[in-house]
């Protein structure tokens, strides 16, 4: 619909290991300076993970299982001052850490293997760098 040239394919793998690589390489596709890519994506962190304590606190708030100490009736009770350090100790807690188990795994590879193989061979990327699931 657009054209090979006016799509540009870019791993985000990249942007997170190889900044500078994506930086100069967006740059290229777009006809920009590189410099200033370089500085526009530099510790640029706009989706931050939360912890798990955090994480697990908002499930809860959501069922009405804990008062959510943000809205306006939790503002009137709790002094702001303790407010903020509650949110600082659930806010700074360990992040979660996933696993996948094998069965889901191979599941993951069979579905997307062939289809990763194909994007590989068409843009001439090494997927297995970042151990994308490939068929070959």
């Amino acid at each position: 619909m657009f054209g090979k040239n006016n799509v540009g394919l870019f791993l985000f793998e990249d942007l997170v290991y190889k900044p500078k690589f994506f930086a100069c390489k967006l740059s290229k596709f777009l006809g920009i300076d590189s410099e200033h890519t370089q500085l526009a994506l530099k510790n640029k962190h706009e989706n931050q993970s939360i912890s798990h304590r955090y994480n697990m606190y908002r499930m809860l708030s959501r069922k009405k299982l804990l008062p959510n100490i943000n809205s306006n009736k939790s503002k009137k009770i709790i002094p702001d001052y303790r407010r903020e350090s509650i949110l600082n100790f659930l806010k700074n807690g360990k992040r979660k850490e996933y696993m996948i188990s094998p069965l889901m795994q191979i599941k993951i590879n069979k579905y997307f293997g062939k289809s990763n193989d194909k994007l590989q061979k068409k843009y001439g990327l090494d997927l297995s760098d970042y151990n994308y699931p490939v068929s070959s």
